[in-house]
């Protein structure tokens, strides 16, 4: 991964980065240890500065599974499992700062948690603090599409720039920041095979070492998650969900990515009747492909999984048994 060390780590920032002159870039990690418990096992025989995210009781509750912000050293050997074994696992995102470890960090622990405010048809009529992954990339390029101007602003105070990978654009990476004069978000996407490889600085011919220190003035309301920002969000996740399930599912089943349209609406009337994890989801969608031109009762094999009284599990043996005799359906169906 000597290109994405190239990316990270040497390579001069764009004119329109918000760069300071006078103070040091450095590159940090946030790795999620609930993705892969490798992550924190790693984390605790380095000797790398790192701050957890969490903060108060879930911080001491969490510690195995919680995410982490790492100050990296390009030559350290953490640095290069992260850049070697833990690309395209959906488990880092990497950013740039002036700012020191423990400011920054308390700048990102308010991402963490946000508000979510209640929706129409919700049971609840309170606002929710819930958890937020917005360190895994699949979220984070969908949750900075759908920030406000000043959350935008307000996120990036004291970040230069997010870096982190795509499922669609493997040997590439993505590298999003906010302009120097506030007013646009820009994504720019780097091809490995177009780095130009550089050696790297000594130490002592690095331009400035002085890092910003201060305290970041952190507002005191929480982050809110707006009803219409959750709809816009949803609609992204749901989108690279069902093109990444269509991929998966292609050469196994007679479907294809031109399905995607169909593949949302199951996935919609699936999240609406309360099959709401990737196995179910992805279950009843491809039921919903297979059946949807075909004389087959949809009936018989969707309706019956959407008993709400009973749990995800027993919903998911539903659906694999509608799998299964869909099967045996469509080949009593070729051999005659």
């Amino acid at each position: 991964m000597e290109a994405l060390q190239q990316l990270l780590f040497r390579t001069t920032p764009l004119d329109d980065m918000p760069v300071q002159a006078d103070y040091r870039i450095k590159t940090y990690a946030i790795i999620d240890c609930a993705s892969d418990e490798q992550h924190y096992k790693q984390l605790l025989s380095q000797e790398l500065k790192h701050a957890i995210l969490y903060k108060d009781e879930d911080a001491s509750n969490l510690e195995l599974v919680a995410p982490y912000l790492i100050e990296l050293d390009e030559e350290h050997d953490y640095s290069q499992w992260l850049m070697q074994e833990q690309w395209n696992t959906h488990s880092v995102i990497y950013l740039k700062s002036h700012y020191g470890l423990e400011p920054l960090a308390e700048h990102l622990r308010r991402y963490t948690k946000v508000v979510v405010e209640p929706r129409e048809n919700d049971n609840r009529n309170d606002e929710t603090l819930a958890f937020f992954a917005f360190y895994d990339p699949r979220v984070l390029k969908n949750y900075l599409t759908v920030l406000t101007k000043e959350q935008m602003n307000e996120i990036c105070q004291p970040v230069i720039s997010f870096s982190y990978e795509d499922k669609d654009l493997p040997d590439h990476l993505l590298t999003s920041y906010l302009s120097n004069t506030g007013e646009q978000w820009r994504t720019q996407v780097v091809a490995f095979k177009d780095v130009t490889i550089k050696e790297r600085k000594a130490q002592n011919d690095t331009d400035n070492e002085q890092t910003l220190d201060d305290d970041i003035e952190v507002p005191i309301t929480s982050v809110i998650f707006t009803v219409a920002q959750q709809i816009q969000f949803d609609e992204l996740q749901r989108k690279q969900f069902c093109e990444q399930l269509l991929l998966d599912l292609q050469g196994h089943y007679d479907v294809s990515t031109n399905d995607i349209d169909a593949a949302m609406l199951y996935s919609k009337e699936a999240d609406n009747n309360g099959l709401r994890s990737e196995a179910t989801q992805s279950r009843y969608i491809l039921i919903g492909l297979l059946i949807q031109d075909s004389p087959v009762n949809k009936s018989k094999y969707l309706r019956q999984s959407l008993s709400l009284d009973v749990d995800e599990h027993a919903r998911k043996k539903t659906l694999d048994k509608a799998l299964e005799e869909l099967s045996m359906h469509k080949e009593q169906a070729h051999v005659r």
